[in-house]
């Protein structure tokens, strides 16, 4: 059985095994991407909607949208990427990958990069809206701690998608943590009116530097002010790619 997670193993570059496992995965959605941009614009469109008519506070124009944002990209990089790991955990797909030369970082890789090009159009329906209807843009930096950030929380989902015993317990279990990482953290909250026990725990989740480096950049700051967040992203997405796949087994038990 080829491992490319096993040294000494003869395998493809880590880019071309990559590139065929993204295509792969993108070719199982050509009849289904109708409902995959429903089911990531639906969300966040109407938390965007409800939180702005809601919270009466300056800010709540850009909480709405920045909070929509980080929302869209992390219902398809971690919520997305668990349950439908989950669900090729119910149909034995594993062991199709662990007989090629596919290393788990590469698969968990794609698959997370598969996340997020199918959020693209929802994340550009939700930015557009909350450029042209409320004057909050996303700019090229905020673009970037977005990316970071769907990277930094894919290992949560992996995690969850691989450890579940079937994909039930994916689908449930990744909702639960997607309400942690989105409603118990300052994206749609500012963090002085969390509760103070979810002021100490936010700080160990990607969304809070996800939603704090967006923030910012919408409100004009530059590179010196987003670079805390964007480093603690980055060393997150680094644990999510490469370090939490090689403690993921590739075999159902």
């Amino acid at each position: 059985m080829f491992d490319s997670d096993t040294p000494g193993r003869c395998q493809a570059s880590a880019t071309s095994v990559f590139g065929l496992v993204l295509i792969s995965e993108l070719f199982r959605i050509r009849l289904e991407w109708f409902w995959y941009l429903v089911q990531r614009s639906f969300v966040p469109l109407a938390s965007l909607a409800f939180l702005y008519y809601l919270w009466d506070d300056p800010r709540s124009a850009q909480f709405a949208v920045t909070g929509s944002l980080v929302n869209t990209m992390t219902t398809s990089a971690m919520l997305s990427l668990g349950q439908y790991l989950g669900h090729m955990k119910d149909n034995n797909a594993f062991e199709h990958y662990a007989a090629l030369p596919v290393s788990r970082t590469t698969f968990v890789a794609a698959l997370a990069t598969r996340g997020v090009l199918l959020t693209l159009p929802s994340l550009l329906t939700v930015a557009l809206i909350g450029r042209w209807a409320l004057d909050i843009p996303l700019t090229p930096i905020g673009l970037v701690s977005l990316l970071l950030g769907a990277y930094a929380m894919s290992g949560l989902g992996a995690f969850m998608g691989f450890w579940s015993k079937d994909a039930q317990t994916a689908s449930l279990s990744t909702q639960v943590l997607a309400t942690v990482i989105i409603y118990l953290s300052p994206v749609y909250i500012p963090l002085e009116q969390l509760p103070a026990l979810f002021r100490w725990t936010s700080v160990l989740i990607p969304t809070t530097y996800a939603a704090s480096a967006l923030r910012l950049s919408t409100a004009g700051a530059g590179l010196t002010a987003l670079w805390p967040d964007l480093l603690a992203l980055l060393g997150f997405a680094m644990v999510s790619l490469f370090l939490v796949p090689l403690r993921l087994p590739w075999r159902q038990a």
